[in-house]
């Protein structure tokens, strides 16, 4: 239902490769997408990334580091 069902593996790659590092750009590309596709119900993203050198500076685990971005 919603994204999984009208994006293919690959082109949510394809997406988060070609707006890397820009996590709410990419978000929204991958709900226009699954809407332009055909979405018919709410469609909603979570994307996260992790920096491990921050992690690193700072001894946190890959868990409590990372920029969150909501759709």
């Amino acid at each position: 239902d919603g994204l999984t069902d009208l994006v293919e593996d690959s082109d949510m790659v394809e997406i988060l490769t070609q707006h890397q590092p820009n996590l709410g750009v990419a978000a929204q590309a991958l709900v226009d997408m699954a809407n332009a596709r055909g979405g018919n119900d709410n469609i909603s993203v979570i994307l996260v990334a992790f920096h491990e050198a921050y992690s690193d500076q700072h001894g946190l685990s890959s868990s409590e580091s990372g920029e969150i971005a909501k759709y």
